[in-house]
């Protein structure tokens, strides 16, 4: 049972001071996805599910994923949860100028491999430039752990070791009776049928489980975990500060405006853990939860009272 996996932080140097009015990570995963397609797509004129060429195809895999219906991940949709999370630390506000940008992409399985291929988009969508104004920028720093992979503007060290998530979940009895969970970004998942800020702890484990099982039966190796459960038996959710916050995106593909609203804000879980479910809030921390984790959401972290 195990997750191949990569944490890149890109800095972005702009030209001028930049103001965004929607948040950095939906601008540039439109770009990079824009640009991503543009150098990879060798058939331009057909549907990436139509398309003969779209196994083989660097942008299929990564930005588009698709599924068969029949599949046995996620029956009857034909999209599949992307290979990469995007992250940030939340601290750039709208409209307020910046003259730099650091966020984190994480690569997940085959797609740890297509590290050129992001820096090659994400340079070209520097050289087009962002939002109305186009103001361009420059990619000033790709760190994996504390190594720089830039060796010069055309060339990236790929001489690295992957890291592997492969901790198997035990269902013995862990120390901890109170943590401390912060979600740094809207978690978005279905509880009782609706999107909501009034979620139970087993509701909340359930969203942890999901994205779990989802990202190890499409990108993990190793034996079958669709049968392993946390059993959160007697956690509840005390001192609730949550708030719902409301974002919107354009797809183009789409052509409609997306609604990317989730819960922020902490919450404090009380019970007696198994180190399954805190296996699940590390995995959760590293990867994020939820829907739409390629746009930041559901960036979470936790700390053990």
């Amino acid at each position: 049972m195990k997750l191949t996996y990569i944490p890149i932080t890109v800095k972005l140097n702009f030209d001028i001071p930049i103001k965004f009015d929607i948040p950095p990570l939906f601008v540039l995963r439109s770009v990079l996805g824009w640009q991503l397609r543009r150098l990879c797509c060798i058939a331009t004129d057909a549907k990436c599910q139509d398309c003969k060429y779209h196994k083989s195809c660097v942008y299929s895999y990564v930005f588009e994923t698709i599924l068969d219906k029949t599949n046995q991940v996620q029956q009857g949709i034909n999209r599949a949860s992307h290979p990469f999370v995007f992250s940030d630390d939340n601290k750039v506000k709208l409209y307020e100028p910046i003259k730099t940008y650091s966020f984190k992409i994480t690569l997940i399985g085959k797609a740890v491999d297509y590290i050129p291929y992001i820096y090659a988009a994400l340079q070209k969508a520097g050289s087009k430039g962002l939002l109305k104004n186009r103001i361009p920028f420059k990619v000033e720093r790709l760190l994996y752990k504390s190594d720089e992979l830039l060796i010069n503007d055309e060339k990236i060290n790929t001489n690295f070791s992957k890291l592997i998530w492969d901790k198997s979940f035990a269902t013995k009895k862990s120390k901890a009776t109170e943590i401390l969970v912060q979600l740094k970004s809207p978690l978005r998942f279905k509880s009782n049928g609706k999107y909501s800020t009034n979620f139970t702890a087993e509701q909340f484990f359930s969203c942890l489980e999901r994205r779990y099982k989802t990202l190890f039966l499409l990108y993990g190796e190793g034996e079958d975990i669709s049968e392993l459960s946390y059993k959160s038996d007697k956690i509840t959710i005390s001192d609730r500060n949550l708030k719902w916050q409301d974002s919107k995106h354009y797809s183009a593909r789409q052509r409609n405006v997306m609604k990317l609203g989730g819960a922020v804000g902490n919450f404090l879980l009380k019970g007696n853990f198994t180190e399954a479910q805190l296996s699940l809030l590390e995995f959760s921390k590293i990867f994020s939860a939820g829907k739409n984790t390629n746009f930041g959401l559901g960036q979470i972290d936790y700390w053990i009272r």
